[in-house]
């Protein structure tokens, strides 16, 4: 009986006595940062991270350098207390040598589910330089009542630093994860658009929402003449015209605005009458040729195609153009289609690119055999 008595004490005991707060990481919500355009189907929702979401699906997070970023959190109630009581939460992250924390106070009641915070802002700004943090860990906890700290829960986010405000352009997803990975660390403009054009290089570009693989001119009748339209296609092709556009708005996520899309042809007449276009390397002249200068090559016998430049995803694209277009930025030249660049001048670019030109699509000319030195096509800024 004696024991009986003592438990029945110690359970009233028990359930006299206060409960504190316990709170579960639920959701975290930023504002005030850039919003990401999923790659032509729409802005990701809001909030960009939930706990029972899979990583992948989690929202990537945008802010310009050197600011704090703001966000507001919300948990839900594990154990709810016996009484109203205030409870401190915090989170906290290590991200380029810096620490940024977030801290506010909360009033949790006995009938709560969940709990919100007030939008908090990080005790530090972002580093002074582009980014990609993935992930960027943050460790989330809570001091219920002035009780002691407890861990809550991490979130774990996809976190783009770009180096001013995108201006001109949507930040689309594919830019930023490109352009903020390849040019990690950079402070300068210069120094963005030297690092953002190696993967160009590489030739193996994806698209973030699906990793669909980008390519110049496969098919040879894509139509895509824009970033837009080249991110929304299925297959991800475009033409010369998107992939020049595709890396003046990769420029334009960062608030560049100093790159200009040049518009290459033999001449302006010439191209709109489709007279006179240029041969794409590589082209082999057979002897001197049976036809009047300077057009004396027969096209496909006397003017032979053999295996070209690689293009994006394309190791043999259309052998011949009437126009093409590429970049020009602080006196440099870059052929994104190509991948081809920085070259230092036109004459420079002429020399990687092509070999000749040819007349209504059957005469060819060898570049400087029939044209001598300098150069053989017209550079227009449009």
């Amino acid at each position: 009986m004696t024991d009986i008595k003592e438990k029945i004490a110690m359970f009233e005991k028990l359930a006299s006595e206060a409960h504190h707060t316990l709170l579960q990481l639920k959701e975290i919500e930023f504002s005030d940062g850039h919003v990401v355009e999923k790659d032509t189907t729409g802005d990701f929702a809001k909030p960009e991270w939930q706990r029972k979401r899979d990583q992948a699906r989690q929202a990537p997070i945008c802010y310009t350098r050197n600011t704090p970023p703001k966000l507001k959190a919300t948990f839900s109630v594990v154990r709810a207390p016996t009484a109203a009581e205030s409870v401190e939460i915090g989170g906290q992250c290590k991200i380029g040598g810096a620490t940024l924390e977030w801290r506010a106070s909360v009033t949790v009641q006995p009938a709560d589910k969940t709990i919100v915070s007030p939008v908090m802002t990080s005790s530090a700004n972002l580093p002074d330089h582009v980014a990609c943090y993935d992930p960027l860990i943050i460790a989330w906890e809570i001091n219920p009542a002035n009780q002691g700290w407890i861990s809550v829960g991490d979130s774990r986010h996809v976190f783009y630093v770009t180096l001013a405000d995108p201006s001109g352009t949507p930040a689309y997803w594919t830019l930023l994860d490109i352009s903020c990975r390849a040019a990690h660390g950079e402070r300068t403009e210069a120094g963005v658009v030297k690092k953002v054009f190696a993967p160009f290089s590489g030739r193996s570009l994806i698209r973030k929402r699906d990793g669909q693989g980008l390519t110049y001119w496969n098919p040879r009748t894509t139509n895509a003449t824009n970033t837009r339209e080249l991110l929304a296609r299925g297959d991800g092709s475009g033409q010369c015209g998107s992939w020049s556009e595709f890396l003046l708005d990769m420029y334009k996520v960062h608030g560049i605005l100093g790159g200009r899309k040049i518009i290459v042809v033999r001449s302006v007449a010439e191209w709109q009458a489709a007279q006179v276009g240029f041969l794409v390397k590589n082209w082999m002249f057979k002897g001197l040729g049976s036809l009047a200068s300077p057009f004396r090559y027969r096209m496909y016998t006397e003017c032979v195609k053999l295996p070209g430049i690689a293009g994006q995803r394309n190791p043999n694209p259309p052998p011949a153009f009437f126009n093409h277009f590429i970049v020009a930025y602080g006196g440099k030249y870059y052929d994104p289609s190509y991948g081809g660049g920085p070259f230092d001048d036109q004459e420079k670019w002429e020399e990687g690119a092509i070999d000749g030109l040819f007349q209504q699509s059957s005469n060819g000319a060898g570049k400087r055999a029939a044209f001598g030195a300098g150069n053989i096509l017209e550079f227009h800024p449009i």
